[in-house]
């Protein structure tokens, strides 16, 4: 959408319309922050005066917490980039606006699984397969080879189980990311940091 340097919607496009479900009569010459949860309107009409006063170029994706309100009164959760541009002499502020609902509940659910990894009483490693790097441990993981969590994330599993060359845990994980349903188990030998080695069932 674009907005001249009061908050004045000036145009929107299809996208914007379905977004908040406003048709384009209903947004036109409206302020910018009827778009906005009503706690946050005030805050940002400060936001915007600081912004017209030195616009610059703003790019999505600088976490910043960022909210939408569609017209229905329901919030979702925005990242939005912004643009300074000028037409026929007049300023105008260019707003491209993403909705973020999917993503943030997929960061939401690998939160719920970390979360619930660290709690377990078995070692959690997750492994990158291109890279087969370690991209995750949980507390058990860090017990179970003396390694602290810092260290095991520089680490790929050839280094914890040596037994194992590079070729047969590509074929392990070329298997299970090929078909999502699959499983495979593996008694190996886990070396700990202290140089001991035991037996590991790896599934």
């Amino acid at each position: 959408l674009v907005v001249d340097r009061t908050g004045v919607i000036r145009q929107v496009n299809r996208r914007v319309e379905e977004l908040f479900g406003y048709g384009r009569d209903g947004m036109l010459g409206q302020q910018i922050e009827i778009l906005l949860p009503e706690s946050v309107r005030q805050v940002h009409t400060a936001h915007r005066l600081r912004y017209v006063a030195d616009p610059l170029v703003r790019p999505m994706g600088l976490d910043l917490d960022l909210w939408g309100r569609r017209a229905d009164g329901a919030e979702f959760p925005v990242e939005i980039s912004l643009s300074p541009c000028a037409l026929r002499g007049e300023r105008l502020v260019i707003a491209a606006i993403r909705d973020v609902s999917a993503r943030r509940a997929v960061e939401q659910s690998m939160r719920n699984l970390l979360q619930m990894l660290e709690g377990i009483s078995e070692a959690v490693y997750l492994v990158e397969p291109d890279t087969l790097a370690l991209t995750y441990v949980n507390n058990a993981a860090c017990h179970q080879t003396g390694y602290g969590r810092d260290d095991l994330l520089t680490m790929t599993p050839l280094h914890v189980a040596p037994e194992l060359d590079e070729t047969e845990w590509r074929s392990i994980t070329d298997e299970l990311t090929g078909d999502p349903a699959a499983a495979h188990t593996v008694v190996t030998t886990l070396r700990r940091r202290d140089g001991v080695d035991v037996r590991v069932e790896c599934t």
